[in-house]
């Protein structure tokens, strides 16, 4: 038996005493009979050690009496360690203030220190004793059969792996719904297809956004301004998930008020630019645009590209042309950019197709890349006498095709607009003039019946 050393409480070299301890390997404290499957651990490995059966039974009362003396969860940290022909076995603990003395004097077979705690109103103990080294022992093993858990430490450890799964499970699901939730506040934020077929009666127009994760940065939009004027506009925020999806709905937001009031796209790129900055120091977000502006009466289009990929319009001849003018950065980054604008033609039946780079950047199991020359030509192979549902479908299923199943690696918005044909009128007109009278109100009726019958329309529309 070791005679008792003072306790260290005037320790100064605390840090060294921590990075060593950091270095540590450490035993949970369990409840029950725990404390007598680690003593038999103790034992076995000091026994490995050719330590004599005295010492090994000292040394098991003593980690008994420190073991069963901590709260539950706490973690004692141990080792062996060789050094110049001797063994030392060290244990050490954060320890409630009021028990550090008693555990100090209660010990028999191991010397005592303690020293300062990181966790307050604890310190921190330390039980260590030094051995002869004897010949041909494995110490390697020996520290693995210290560390091997016991039947109560192993079920501890399913009990709290279960716990922190559950823990986990119950979060993903939370988080899982609140995505859900959030991904359906986007989805109804953009025109929905119903809503796109009836847009107006001049064009014929529909949109599709596929994300590659539950909530995408990419977005569109679709306004009918007045009898004349039409509103586009396709965007890519930087980045995915909650952050993009706001950013998305500012700007989708800022859109649907500026087009209100402007019907030049530069304009209204100018105005949603500096409100985008604002605020965006933080996130460091950008947004690229391509905004657009239909004058069915004149038979244009007026587009502002802020960073976007060209759009493309397939003329009545089959002809591709490529809107390739870029008239200034992505929105968001700097304040004043004088965002300026380019007319085109946009006759009957010419169809405009939109698109994010998730479509030009859709690559396949090789590595290659679908492109903007690949699209080009998907334009120029299709009819334009294909709706542009059909288009639009038949586009997805060559990008499909194209990436042979392989997962998006970016959202995929494709937005498309054609203008109606313009079909001629056959109007037949007749005059008659009549007296402001009864009679001249019958002959009028006699008359408008002979029109109707003449040239074989119903007797409900000749009724009213």
């Amino acid at each position: 038996m070791t005679t008792a050393m003072p306790l260290d409480t005037e320790r100064s070299d605390e840090a060294s005493g921590m990075a060593l301890s950091s270095a540590l390997n450490t035993i949970p404290v369990i409840s029950g009979m725990a404390y007598s499957s680690a003593r038999m651990r103790l034992h076995r490995v000091l026994r490995g050690l050719q330590i004599p059966e005295v010492s090994c039974t000292l040394a098991g009362g003593d980690f008994s009496t420190f073991y069963r003396s901590l709260p539950v969860g706490s973690q004692i940290q141990t080792s062996i360690t060789s050094s110049n022909g001797w063994l030392e076995l060290r244990f050490e603990a954060d320890v409630p203030e009021s028990l550090c003395d008693q555990l100090a004097a209660e010990r028999f077979h191991f010397q005592a220190r303690d020293y300062n705690s990181s966790n307050e109103g604890h310190r921190r103990l330390v039980l260590s004793r030094t051995y002869p080294e004897a010949k041909a022992i494995d110490l390697e093993k020996a520290q693995q059969l210290l560390l091997e858990p016991t039947a109560e430490e192993r079920r501890q450890a399913a009990s709290e792996t279960e716990k922190a799964l559950s823990t986990t499970q119950g979060r993903l699901s939370s988080v899982q719904e609140d995505l859900r939730i959030a991904a359906n506040i986007q989805q109804r934020m953009l025109v929905s297809q119903e809503k796109l077929e009836r847009i107006h009666p001049g064009v014929d127009c529909q949109a599709h956004m596929i994300p590659c994760l539950d909530i995408g940065g990419d977005f569109y939009d679709i306004i009918n301004l007045d009898t004349d004027h039409i509103a586009v506009v396709i965007g890519d925020v930087s980045g995915k998930g909650i952050t993009a999806a706001m950013m998305m709905a500012t700007c989708i937001t800022l859109l649907r008020a500026y087009s209100e009031s402007f019907r030049s796209p530069s304009r209204m790129m100018r105005k949603i630019n500096p409100r985008l900055v604002d605020g965006n120091e933080l996130d460091c977000l950008f947004t690229t645009l391509f905004l657009g502006m239909i004058n069915l009466q004149k038979g244009t289009f007026t587009y502002c590209n802020a960073g976007h990929n060209p759009a493309f319009i397939q003329r009545v001849n089959g002809s591709i042309e490529e809107l390739s003018e870029v008239h200034g950065p992505a929105v968001g980054v700097f304040e004043q950019v004088p965002y300026e604008e380019t007319r085109v033609h946009f006759n009957s039946g010419d169809r405009l197709l939109l698109y994010t780079d998730g479509v030009s950047e859709t690559f396949n199991t090789k590595g290659d890349l679908y492109g903007v020359d690949r699209i080009k030509d998907f334009c120029r192979v299709s009819s334009i006498n294909t709706k542009v549902q059909p288009f639009l479908t038949d586009l997805l299923a060559d990008l499909k095709l194209f990436s042979d199943n392989e997962l998006p690696h970016d959202d995929i918005t494709l937005v498309a607009i054609q203008r109606r044909k313009e079909v001629k009128e056959n109007v037949i007109q007749r005059q008659q003039q009549t007296t402001a009278t009864v009679e001249g109100i019958a002959e009028l009726m006699t008359m408008s019946d002979a029109f109707c019958q003449e040239h074989a329309i119903s007797m409900e529309v000749s009724g009213k």
